[in-house]
């Protein structure tokens, strides 16, 4: 870490979590947020509001907070109940995610309090924010990764219950009512967040950061080792895509199209929660052999898995920007994803990645066959490593954060 910078301003960055033990995109994000400020010199620590059951040890500049994990889980299935029984059949979780983050988040409120900071960085998802006491003089600061209203508008995610959606966003108005200035890290976030929130400050883009300090410094872990797979094949990765927000529709569909479209023999691996009936498709396929299904995995040791997969797929239905696809990109694995949310503002196609214009498991299958098939696969994995860390410069991605969280130093 850089020595701290003369009179650096405190800054606190929330999240629900942070590796090793958290996993997600807002958790990613966040973190290499964090280390990026640090490696600059400046005061900042990383709050958690939901690591449960996490053993408590020392870490320099993060700070822990959770309750028991089944004790959480008890107290979402009571928040929920009201409106599942208001809303029979519907999708119903928003505003019990909120009220069942409210142990964790009261506990960190105390230890923000106690660094005393001049800026706050709050993440949206769960509505930490809501717990907090704004001191005068502090600066809050939200990025808007989530809003729960795009999800309820997706046709094909579920039928969510309007009455949930709306209590969660009066919650969250709440909480910018405590807010100085607004972070989307995508053109279709900042869309979003106008057309479901009452907020009349200050609305940046910012895209996530990626730090290469953080994930160069991590070791590659080899899936093809760990399939007992020969050395010429090939490996795709499926960012979270067992989940239905994630395209778990597609999934089965894609790996069938890759299967007959590769030349060589083919591994995959598909990280994170699988939802039970497509775990059970995956588990019975031809092909169950040759895929890594971890779970949740520690970020070094998902980083690693990543660093040597030779393409991603991510049939995700919409993506706000997504880490899991820009931190392939930084390690120079080519992305296909659909060109839905926020994804046209990390994929530029030929360079980094192709974004295929419908719906189509087929489609995506062919256009990774191409990729996969290329005989200058390795020349076109270093360009994609190439034009996204200069797309996407963490440097240059800080310093529009800076410019956010301590306009007054910016402007001197």
């Amino acid at each position: 870490m850089a020595s701290l910078k003369e009179k650096s301003p405190r800054i606190a960055i929330v999240a629900a979590s942070a590796p090793p033990y958290g996993a997600g995109g807002v958790a990613s994000a966040h973190y290499n947020l964090w280390s990026a400020f640090r490696q600059r010199g400046f005061a900042a620590k990383l709050f958690t509001f939901f690591d449960n059951d996490v053993v408590a040890r020392k870490e320099a500049g993060v700070v822990r907070h959770g309750v028991g994990a089944q004790w959480v889980k008890r107290l979402f299935v009571l928040a929920n109940l009201p409106m599942r029984l208001l809303q029979p059949g519907r999708l119903v979780y928003h505003t019990a995610e909120i009220l069942r983050n409210a142990p964790g988040s009261i506990r960190m409120t105390r230890s923000i309090d106690t660094f005393d900071p001049e800026v706050v960085l709050l993440s949206d998802h769960g509505a930490p924010g809501l717990w907090l006491h704004k001191r005068p003089g502090q600066r809050f600061v939200l990025v808007s990764h989530h809003n729960p209203a795009r999800l309820s508008a997706e046709s094909g995610l579920g039928d969510f219950s309007r009455l949930d959606t709306r209590l969660a966003i009066w919650l969250e108005n709440r909480v910018l009512a405590k807010v100085d200035h607004v972070i989307c890290p995508s053109r279709y976030m900042r869309q979003s967040f106008k057309k479901t929130y009452r907020y009349h400050g200050p609305i940046s883009v910012v895209p996530n950061l990626v730090d290469l300090s953080t994930v160069d410094a991590m070791a590659p872990r080899s899936v093809k080792r760990k399939l007992k797979l020969p050395q010429r094949a090939k490996i795709v990765y499926l960012p979270s895509a067992g989940s239905r927000i994630k395209g778990a529709k597609y999934l089965v569909d894609i790996i069938d199209g890759l299967v007959v479209l590769l030349k060589n023999p083919l591994g995959f691996y598909i990280p994170g929660h699988i939802e039970t009936d497509v775990l059970q498709a995956l588990k019975q396929h031809p092909a169950a052999n040759r895929m890594l299904l971890p779970g949740q995995v520690n970020y070094r040791e998902h980083i690693g898995y990543v660093k040597m997969c030779d393409v991603a797929v991510s049939p995700a239905l919409m993506e706000n920007f997504s880490m899991a696809i820009v931190e392939a990109a930084y390690l120079g694995v080519p992305v296909v994803a659909f060109r839905r949310g926020g994804n046209a503002d990390i994929i530029e196609d030929g360079e980094n990645g192709y974004l295929v214009p419908k719906l189509s498991a087929t489609a995506m299958a062919k256009q990774t066959a191409q990729i996969l098939n290329s005989p200058g696969l390795q020349g076109v994995k270093r360009a994609t490593k190439t034009f996204t860390r200069q797309k996407f410069a963490a440097g240059k991605v800080l310093d529009a954060y800076l410019s956010v969280l301590l306009p007054q130093r910016a402007r001197g």
